[in-house]
């Protein structure tokens, strides 16, 4: 086997592998309601559309590869010009589609899912948290948390959250606000939080140095005392600190 044809096939194979890996393991058990099974329907298209990317990329290279190191019949030439422009066309409908989402915020707004009268909004959502308690930095356990709750993968305090929350089809407005309050984010982390108290320390308590601590936070910059009740958006940056 030609040594261009062996690095076409072993870069496909390493393609194929990568993109799926990309997409978020599911939570295991428990069956899925008609609506989380459209939201995954979104999320199959985008694994789908990543695997089609590593296929175009490895006929490209092929063809780069393989046409472009030997003389060519007018009929290689056009077979070879038909595998170019359909593999660019390919890549550019994909480019294009990439770039549409993320000027439009699709990526962070998210998308509605209707079913009869319910609505659903369904997003990929992060914060990033930073916690302070006693002068000691909080660092919680990566891939931590329920996948349909706030939780964490393997970045450094950051929240993530996709799921999805019913919504008013009129006014678009989330009805049940719970699952993005601060205070289910600790929850998931099984670490006490409230408005007067974080871990084992409660405003008025000492700390180990001996000075009173007092709880407070804040969001984007600014002082924010809904602690717990805190409903987070995209990209928020939060710093809580006790002592």
């Amino acid at each position: 086997m030609k040594r261009e044809v062996r690095f076409a096939i072993l870069f496909s194979i390493l393609l194929i592998a990568f993109f799926p890996a990309l997409a978020h393991e599911e939570e295991e058990g428990g069956e899925k309601d008609n609506h989380h099974a459209l939201v995954d329907e979104k999320l199959e298209q985008a694994r789908n559309i990543s695997f089609i990317t590593g296929i175009v990329g490895a006929i490209i290279i092929f063809a780069w590869q393989f046409l472009s190191k030997k003389k060519k019949s007018s009929k290689e030439k056009i077979k070879g010009s038909i595998i170019w422009v359909v593999s660019l066309a390919v890549v550019l409908v994909l480019a294009y589609s990439v770039y549409y989402v993320k000027i439009t915020g699709a990526e962070k707004e998210g998308l509605i899912v209707c079913e009869g009268e319910q609505c659903f909004w369904a997003a990929h959502i992060h914060a990033e948290m930073e916690v302070t308690v006693c002068g000691e930095n909080i660092r919680f356990e990566k891939e931590e948390g329920n996948l349909g709750e706030a939780h964490t993968h393997k970045e450094e305090a950051l929240i993530h959250w996709h799921d999805k929350v019913p919504i008013d089809p009129n006014t678009k407005e989330i009805l049940d606000k719970k699952p993005l309050m601060l205070g289910a984010f600790f929850e998931q982390m099984e670490y006490p939080f409230d408005h007067g108290c974080i871990g084992e320390y409660c405003n008025g308590d000492a700390c180990p140095e001996g000075n009173i601590g007092t709880l407070q936070m804040w969001v984007n910059g600014i002082e924010n005392d809904e602690f717990e009740q805190f409903v987070w958006k995209d990209g928020d940056q939060i710093k809580i600190i006790f002592g």
